[in-house]
């Protein structure tokens, strides 16, 4: 589980509090890491101990990794770990949403996304994202070939006919190197594929759709909930409804609403 929701996080765009996405530069590790990390209890030091293996599989470094934990005990994102079986509780089924998960666990993963990919209090610098991403895309296990996830499909079918936001919420979903990938960098075909940190209603500059990703994320079709982030203005109506999920959670969380609930449905 903890490596299917971590590839999830790190091989998808994540906007916090602009329209800046994961692929974009991070601060270095020179300018985050100075800090020392405070100790940790009873098994919240085994859960910490459990993710930072595998962070450092990644090709990140000891001092990046410092970094996030740090972020994690200074935030209060370990609290209550220390009362959990921790092995379950990150071994979980991988197919389901994280909140299923204890909120403590949830809070975790919050707080985990945030110093993993967050362009100001992010800790990775933009080569090891880099690292990442290609680590992802060798380690991929989701649905790669249309015809495999019917959410992905219909996602798919809607950007080619021309619907940008089903694009942007294609790209933010699928996994790297998938057909779905393909035909979301693409625009449904209608440009050569976009950068990395840009994404089509920002390329064809056209904001038409938001009104229809308010009312997908209101209706809780998750994913529509963190395209609509990505296009929001910084304390918007709109970034409040996304970052509540449609309203089903405190505005403000940035865990991404199909992390937690699922896709949904639209």
């Amino acid at each position: 589980m903890l490596l299917s929701v971590c590839i999830s996080l790190a091989g998808e765009q994540v906007q916090v509090g602009s329209t800046t996405t994961i692929s974009e530069a991070a601060p270095t590790t020179e300018e985050a890491t100075d800090t020392t990390t405070p100790s940790l209890d009873n098994t919240a030091t085994e859960v910490v101990s459990e993710v930072r293996d595998e962070v450092l599989s990644w090709g990140v470094s000891e001092s990046s990794w410092t970094c996030i934990e740090t972020g994690l005990v200074e935030g209060g994102y370990v609290e209550g770990l220390d009362d959990l079986g921790f092995v379950d509780m990150l071994f979980f089924d991988g197919d389901a949403p994280i909140s299923e998960a204890p909120p403590e666990l949830e809070h975790f993963f919050e707080g985990f996304t945030i110093f993993l990919a967050d362009p100001v209090q992010g800790c990775l610098s933009p080569a090891e994202l880099a690292l990442i991403n290609d680590f992802f895309a060798a380690n991929t296990e989701g649905p790669m070939a249309y015809g495999s996830e019917p959410t992905l499909d219909m996602l798919y079918d809607g950007c080619q006919a021309g619907s940008l936001a089903d694009c942007d919420t294609l790209y933010l979903i699928s996994e790297i190197g998938s057909e779905y990938e393909d035909q979301a960098i693409t625009c449904g075909g209608r440009s050569e594929p976009v950068a990395e940190d840009s994404n089509c209603m920002f390329t064809e500059q056209d904001f038409t759709e938001v009104d229809d990703l308010v009312a997908q994320c209101e209706s809780g079709f998750y994913p529509a909930c963190d395209t609509l982030y990505v296009v929001s203005v910084i304390g918007s109506p709109e970034e409040d409804i996304a970052t509540s999920c449609g309203g089903i959670r405190e505005v403000g969380n940035l865990l991404p609403c199909h992390l937690a609930y699922g896709f949904g449905s639209r």
